[in-house]
């Protein structure tokens, strides 16, 4: 799954993916940025995904 799906099935558009990209790449630039504890806690919520459970193995004919 691409990362533009696991973002869409979150409900979470382009354009707040392009930014939220955007402000990650400028607050690495600029290591004396403030981050609200609440934002951090949103962006790890995000990325947290269920645990991957195998599917049953496909037969060979």
């Amino acid at each position: 799954m691409s990362l533009d799906e696991r973002y869409r099935e979150r409900g979470v558009g382009v354009t707040t993916l392009m930014r939220q990209i955007l402000e990650a790449g400028v607050a690495e630039l600029d290591s004396t940025a403030a981050v609200s504890l609440a934002d951090v806690q949103r962006a790890i919520a995000s990325l947290a995904s269920p645990a991957c459970v195998p599917g049953p193995e496909p037969e060979n004919h």
